[in-house]
């Protein structure tokens, strides 16, 4: 299990993270975030791990991993917001709420067996992570 956290680690690190910390446009960072989010994900078709994991009876033994996703994913999404020229609590407070609203869609779209449900989710933070702070 820890291989596969690492290896899941290193790809949000490369294609979610990084873009966002470090890109030149936020804009960019977060359209691609969205993009790459839905892509892994497979619009709402492939549970999260790192979430299941989270509610499961097993979290103490992936605590340190499970905080260090979810941690690293608002920091950086706070970071590209904060880049577009909101302020830092807006900012963070946005970031909070996008990732709960992914994770939350990874979850009903998989119960409902409906990736329209992800789809929406994602359509809908599109116009409020773009919407001038």
């Amino acid at each position: 299990m820890q291989a596969v956290l690492a290896e899941i680690e290193q790809w949000f690190e490369d294609s979610v993270y990084s873009p966002l910390r470090d890109g030149t446009s936020a804009d960019a960072a977060i359209a691609a975030m969205l993009d790459e989010i839905a892509k892994y994900f497979r619009s709402g078709r492939r549970v999260c791990l790192v979430g299941v994991l989270a509610v499961a009876n097993t979290r103490d033994l992936f605590a340190q991993h499970i905080r260090g996703y979810f941690v690293a994913w608002v920091d950086a999404l706070q970071s590209a917001l904060v880049r577009q020229g909101r302020d830092a609590e807006q900012a963070r407070l946005l970031s909070e709420d996008a990732v709960l609203a992914i994770q939350g869609a990874i979850v009903l779209s998989r119960a409902l067996d409906d990736p329209a449900v992800f789809q929406r989710a994602i359509d809908q933070l599109r116009a409020r992570l773009f919407v001038e702070g």
